[in-house]
């Protein structure tokens, strides 16, 4: 039994004689540098935009709250 294993394994290998290569990575490597963490520019700018404003906002309302600024 063990021979006739050993036999089919040297006929058929385990490993194809190609490496393996995803085309999804081959596609993405060409993306990679147009795109960070998945997002285009004018997302990224957004996602940034709606950060700063609502720094100002929190900002604003804790002047307010201890009283260094007043209306």
């Amino acid at each position: 039994m063990p021979t006739d294993l050993q036999e089919n394994e040297e006929i058929q290998p385990f490993m194809p004689a190609e490496p393996f290569v995803p085309t999804d990575v081959l596609e993405r490597s060409a993306d990679a540098e147009r795109r960070f963490l998945g997002m285009t520019a004018v997302q990224r700018f957004v996602i940034m935009l709606l950060l700063f404003i609502l720094t100002v906002l929190i900002g604003s309302l804790l002047l307010v709250a201890t009283g260094k600024i007043v209306f």
